[in-house]
């Protein structure tokens, strides 16, 4: 099924009620979950270097840009684990490629769908132009769903 008709679909789910979680939840955009800025190397960053980077700012994901800030890939926990004993390889060797991205005005509903049936916990945000301005993970959704619920029981 194409992106387009996943994201079709989903919008025409938000005039109606499709389970456990409220609708209109769901069908906020992910701009609603303010997604961190990405934190981001070159390609070219040698991967003990990544691993640092990573560890000091505790993150488990960290965006390959290019010079003008487009999207390259992603490396994450995962490809650190695969390529432990590779520290002087360059990180573009290593990242994950073809990275499934959304836009800020994308359904949480899509993101979800997105992260789901590809296997993945982290969704880069790009513009229109495709530059990488944030990036969501499954934990920032399980994180609003859990204040939201929080603020409407002490409510």
């Amino acid at each position: 099924m194409s992106d387009q008709l996943v994201t079709s679909l989903l919008k025409n789910a938000c005039d109606e009620s499709i389970g456990v979680v409220d609708s209109r939840f769901l069908c906020q955009s992910i701009g609603i979950l303010d997604p961190k800025p990405p934190l981001s190397v070159k390609p070219e960053t040698p991967l003990s270097e990544a691993v640092k980077v990573m560890q000091i700012k505790k993150v488990g994901c960290l965006c390959i840009l290019d010079g003008k800030e487009n999207l390259l890939g992603i490396f994450t926990e995962r490809d650190v684990l695969k390529f432990f004993a590779s520290e002087d390889k360059p990180v573009s060797s290593l990242m994950t490629g073809n990275v499934m991205t959304a836009t800020m005005d994308a359904p949480i509903a899509y993101a979800l769908n997105l992260m789901s049936h590809g296997g993945f916990r982290h969704l880069p945000i790009v513009d229109d132009a495709g530059a990488c301005v944030g990036i969501i993970s499954v934990k920032d959704i399980v994180d609003y769903i859990a204040g939201r619920m929080t603020e409407a029981l002490l409510g």
